[in-house]
Parts: C-alpha cells; sequence; structure tokens
C-alpha cells in the first residue's frame, strides 16, 4: 500500500484482481507508471473505460531511457490516457456517491469510480520466519543473492524471481530458476543479467535491453548513440504502422553494444537480436554488416548500427 494518506478507505484493485475483476467501471484511476500500470491502463482504455494515469515521476517507467519513456507516454494518450505525469497524490477520499477522490499536489481533483494500486509492491518475505535461518531481508523485502542464486551467507538456501529484486519479469525468474536448478544438480552456472529484456506490453510495446545511456555514462563509459525512426522503414509503411522509435547505445573503446531501447511495433519480439549482440559482444562492424529481410521491423537496426560504425572509424 503506497503511503498515500485515505488510500486505504478508497475502493482499490491490486493488478491481480484489476486482471480478474468481473465487473467494468465507468472511470478508473491507475496509480502508478510501471509496466503493470501502463499496461492496465491502456486495457481498460481499450474496453471504453475512462482512465487517468497518475505517476509522481517526471516519466513513465522510471529507470528506463527518457526519450523512450515520452514515446510510450505518446501511444498512451493516443489510446485516450489521461497520463498525469510529476502528480503526486496528496490525499485520497470517497465522496457521497461512492467515487475515490484524488487529490493531487498543485493539480485538478481527480474524481474516479475505481483505483488501481500499481505501485509499492514489494516481495513478501516478511513473517515466513527467516529469522531463524540467519537470513535478514533488505529494506525492500528483497534475498540478497550471490552471482549463482544462493541467498548470501547461506549454503542451502537458494532464490529466484521478484524475491531476489533482481530482474522482475516473468522471463528474468524464469532464467534464476534455470540457474538455481543447473546449480542444485551439482553444475556451478553464474547469472549473467547483462542483458535481460525489459518489455512493457502496451500497443505498440516498449522494449529495453541491457544500459541505459545514463546508466552507461554514469559507470564511466565513453558512450556512443545512435538512434532510427521507425516511421522511415517499408513495414511500417506496409503495416500502417505509427512508427515508434529506436535507440542503441556502445562503448566506444571495446567498440561493442552495451543498450538498446525501443517503441515500436512487434518491438518485444526484435528486441532480442540486441539482447544477443550485448551477451556474446558481438563486434559493432560485424553487426552492421548483418542482412535482414525486407520488409520488417527489424530493419530498423541497420542505419544505427551503420552509424555507430562509423563513428569507429
Amino acid at each position: 500500500m503506497p503511503p498515500i494518506k485515505g488510500l486505504d478507505k478508497v475502493t482499490g484493485w491490486t493488478s491481480d484482481q484489476a486482471l480478474s475483476a468481473r465487473a467494468r467501471p465507468a472511470s478508473l484511476m491507475v496509480l502508478g507508471g510501471g509496466a503493470v500500470g501502463c499496461e492496465l491502463a491502456q486495457a481498460y482504455a481499450g474496453f471504453g473505460v475512462t482512465v487517468t494515469l497518475v505517476e509522481a515521476a517526471t516519466q513513465l517507467v522510471s529507470g528506463e531511457d527518457a526519450a523512450m519513456a515520452a514515446e510510450l507516454a505518446t501511444a498512451l494518450r493516443g489510446s485516450n490516457i489521461d497520463v498525469r505525469l510529476g502528480a503526486e497524490i496528496k490525499a485520497m477520499e470517497t465522496t457521497g456517491g461512492g467515487q475515490a477522490r484524488a487529490l493531487l499536489d498543485g493539480g485538478p481533483v481527480v474524481e474516479t469510480e475505481q483505483v488501481i494500486l500499481a505501485a509499492g509492491r514489494t516481495p513478501a518475505t516478511a513473517g515466513l520466519g527467516l529469522d531463524a535461518i540467519g537470513i535478514t531481508p533488505t529494506d525492500t523485502g528483497a534475498l540478497a543473492v550471490d552471482p549463482r542464486c544462493r541467498v548470501e551467507r547461506q549454503d542451502h538456501v537458494w532464490a529466484a524471481g521478484d524475491v531476489t529484486g533482481i530482474a522482475p519479469y516473468t522471463h528474468g525468474a524464469n532464467y534464476q530458476a534455470q540457474v538455481v536448478t543447473h546449480n542444485l544438480l551439482g553444475g556451478n552456472r553464474v547469472a549473467d543479467y547483462r542483458a535481460i529484456p525489459r518489455v512493457v506490453y502496451t500497443h505498440p510495446p516498449m522494449a529495453s535491453t541491457g544500459m541505459t545511456t545514463e546508466q552507461a555514462r554514469d559507470d564511466g563509459i565513453d558512450v556512443i548513440i545512435a538512434t532510427m525512426d521507425m516511421a522511415q522503414l517499408a513495414r511500417t509503411a506496409t503495416d500502417g504502422a505509427a512508427g515508434g522509435l529506436l535507440i542503441l547505445v556502445a562503448d566506444r573503446a571495446r567498440q561493442v553494444l552495451i543498450g538498446a531501447a525501443a517503441v515500436g511495433p512487434g518491438a518485444d519480439e526484435w528486441i532480442s537480436e540486441a539482447s544477443v549482440a550485448i551477451r556474446a559482444s558481438i563486434p559493432l562492424k560485424t553487426l552492421a554488416d548483418v542482412v535482414h529481410p525486407f520488409p520488417t521491423f527489424a530493419q530498423a537496426y541497420e542505419v544505427p548500427l551503420r552509424e555507430l560504425a562509423a563513428q569507429l572509424a
């Protein structure tokens, strides 16, 4: 439960309840602009519900590239969603008609029939008795694990999934489960999180992998970047799609790709090409020489990869 005054007094759904609800509200407010909040907001808007998405940060999907977040916000607004960024809720209350009313700091009041809590979810490790075996969760409730997915300072306790606080996606949990299984059977497998895809399943989807430009610069990497407007692709024209944006991030010294992010049709599928390139440290000049079938959205890689390779000349 996010620390908002009066929130416990209004009718609120968790994301699980929002996905299994039998009734469709006339209006809905989504608290939180992360992946789940964006996905549920667009899904309900598609059913004709009046949706307001409220995010306290100045961009959606905090931690991702700001340009990508802006593209996603444009897509959601195009789905008739009222996206409120930098909107901190001071308090929530119930109206006489049973509506929920949100009092925003410096903004207009929002009244809605239903509220979805899509922020503040943490691992449910409290009350499990972990202290009895010497395990102390982090401040967020997560269990710190070593590179082999074994809980730190434990010989026989392993963890996989959101409880680790790493790669909080279904495919991230599946990957960690494979690492744990391999090691339980006597192997010595180490997890590599450099290129775990991060996807927001909106329409169009937002997908990213590896490092953002900001993360790379914070790590002291000499970064070079290139972008592609997907409206320029032949496949965008043949499909009548709205286009999108691709950003590629490379390490000048190592001459390899270290990050990619995209908003566009099928991005959740073709982002995997960047994941393979990052994981295998394929040289940029090799990537720039890859031929893609025509017409496909994966051709979006070709121009920016050639631009990155040219910057190394």
